[in-house]
């Protein structure tokens, strides 16, 4: 066998697998085989050239590395068996005693002239061998290069696209687009960009609420459940997935803007520490936390059931409250009794005007009722039906 041979047997395998034979499959294939370790390697890599995942193309790179390293050994061996033989007629050469010229003998030229003949054979068998290695290598390169530059040009158009887009959402179109459309194409072309980008931020908003929904329900299924090592890992990517994304997007959302200092002063003049605080604390700001569907339907089965008042609500808006005031707790539950005490008040200073008018007419029984009723009035606030009664009995 010889490297010809298996270049046909390879052509012929193409046609019948493939239905189609070329010079650049067979050396693609050659090359596959002298970088393969194993008849598993060269059958991945036949697979992946087309041909199909069945035993068929793993017998078939078990024939081609048996036939290509019986070629390789018969190559070696003719190789080892011409130096030998370069060597031993170089000896022999060596050997002979030096004549002069025009005194050798006809033997003599003619090994001399063999050894010359054996030695350019020899040096252009491995400049061959050479050359073909070489060049198989340099078409990879090539290919190699081919790839990288068109993955490098992929990469430059999506961020002139990125780039472009941004621009045009920040209201800075390109001067030569704009010149060569018209004014209506450019709103329009414009309009869809917005669009599709505000589309993909809600839809990026969707899709990480999705993923947390996914979280809670896998956590929610395996809770109690003794998970395996790489469930474990998994689990842990996807918390780290979920908070790098929520970071990003909370990154995203804040806007990097100067904002002119302020005196932090209220309409008066006066310093309003508050707003200075909270200025402060601005950079320390707790992290929002969603609420779950339970939490507001509860919030709002809490709305039905609190029932405000009119005259609570009103007093609660028409209050005026300032910085420097003193807020009492619960304040407006107050009103009521202390209007009470007002009238009971009143009432007791009538009482006792009466009595003066009376003077010492009266008699004591009158007077002992008088005292238990300003004692009952003094520890129970009287309704409008024990005011009347008492009225009528003065």
């Amino acid at each position: 066998l010889e490297m010809s041979d298996l270049k046909d047997y390879l052509s012929d395998k193409l046609l019948s697998v493939l239905g189609v034979t070329d010079e650049t499959l067979v050396q693609c294939i050659e090359s596959m085989l002298e970088k393969a370790k194993t008849e598993k390697a060269l059958a991945s890599n036949l697979h992946s050239l087309g041909f199909p995942d069945d035993k068929s193309t793993f017998v078939m790179a078990q024939d081609l590395m048996n036939k290509f390293k019986y070629i390789a050994q018969v190559a070696v061996s003719e190789y080892k068996e011409n130096e030998q033989k370069i060597l031993q007629r170089n000896k022999e050469y060596e050997n002979f005693e030096m004549v002069e010229e025009g005194e050798d003998t006809e033997e003599e030229q003619e090994l001399l002239d063999k050894i010359n003949q054996l030695t350019e054979r020899q040096r252009d068998h491995s400049n061959l061998d050479e050359k073909a290695l070489t060049k198989e290598e340099i078409e990879l390169k090539k290919v190699l290069k081919e790839k990288d530059k068109l993955e490098l040009a992929l990469l430059v158009q999506k961020m002139n696209e990125k780039d472009k887009n941004k621009g045009k959402i920040n209201g800075i179109a390109g001067i030569q687009d704009s010149k060569s459309m018209n004014p209506n194409e450019i709103n329009i072309a414009e309009l869809r960009e917005i669009a599709r980008i505000k589309y993909l931020e809600k839809r990026e908003d969707q899709q990480l609420d999705i993923f947390k929904r996914n979280l809670d329900e896998q956590k929610r299924l395996f809770d109690g459940v003794q998970l395996t090592e790489i469930e474990k890992k998994i689990s842990d990517l996807d918390n780290k997935i979920y908070e790098l994304a929520k970071k990003r997007k909370e990154k995203d959302n804040k806007l990097e803007l100067y904002e002119m200092p302020n005196a932090y002063e209220d309409e008066h003049g006066r310093l309003n520490l508050d707003k200075r605080k909270a200025a402060l604390l601005k950079r320390y700001e707790e992290e929002k936390t969603e609420m779950t569907e339970q939490e507001i339907w509860e919030k709002t089965q809490d709305d039905k059931t609190n029932v405000g008042f009119g005259a609570k609500v009103k007093n609660d808006k028409d209050k005026e409250t300032h910085n420097y005031d003193l807020l009492i707790e619960n304040q407006v539950d107050f009103i009521q009794s202390e209007l009470l005490e007002g009238e009971m008040n009143k009432l007791k200073k009538k009482i006792k005007e009466k009595k003066k008018r009376k003077g010492s007419d009266s008699s004591s029984s009158s007077e002992s009722k008088k005292s238990e009723s300003e004692d009952m009035s003094e520890e129970v606030p009287m309704t409008e039906f024990e005011r009347e009664r008492q009225k009528i009995q003065e």
